[in-house]
């Protein structure tokens, strides 16, 4: 299988390389420009994304509509439990924290490899807050698609709205799960298991 590496921190990047490299895996450096077109030409490809970055996140959504059947490990800031929660429901087969230790980001690669997920412990003993934000089917398929990366115009025009009109009924669904964005908003629905 082959595996990348991508982080905008160059150490971090070439640190994790090492430690695959070490135990066994064919390492390839690939650069921002050509990940999507490696993902989708090499067989089997595992792509190990810091998402340190809010642009990571998007290349990640660009990465699984690009390449199916790309393995994604993201790691997480440390902390970020709803950034974890939101890179598994973007597509990640594993979310881990940025500064876990060399053996368990391997492992978590391996497993990714047989296409086992993979959590840290304390997320999967509290997967999120059970909330409640009374969402209209219509609303949680606003969402949804946002998710999926649809842009507001375009769901506009799929919901028979003028895009001002939509930004406006968006700002509603936002403000209904507690959030005052799009982001916010993704975030705490990803953590309530909605998207």
């Amino acid at each position: 299988m082959q595996v990348t590496v991508f982080s905008s921190a160059p150490v971090v990047q070439q640190g994790i390389e090492a430690v695959l490299a070490s135990v066994g895996f064919d390492t390839s450096d690939v650069d921002e420009a050509d990940l999507s077109r490696w993902a989708t030409e090499s067989p089997e490809p595992i792509v190990v994304l810091d998402l340190s970055r809010a642009a990571d996140l998007d290349l990640m959504v660009d990465l699984r509509d690009l390449a199916p059947g790309v393995i994604v490990v993201a790691l997480v800031p440390s902390g970020d439990a709803a950034l974890l929660h939101l890179s598994l429901a973007y597509g990640a087969l594993a979310a881990i924290p940025l500064d876990s230790a060399p053996d368990r980001i391997a492992a978590a690669v391996h497993a990714a490899a047989r296409r086992l997920h993979v959590v840290p412990s304390e997320m999967a003993r509290n997967p999120g807050e059970a909330l409640d934000f009374d969402l209209t089917e219509e609303e949680l398929d606003w969402l949804r698609s946002l998710a999926d990366g649809m842009s507001v115009p375009d769901l506009a025009n799929r919901s028979g709205y003028s895009t001002r009109v939509m930004f406006r009924l968006l700002n509603r669904t936002y403000k209904k799960v507690g959030a005052n964005g799009r982001v916010g908003a993704l975030v705490r629905s990803a953590r309530a298991g909605l998207i």
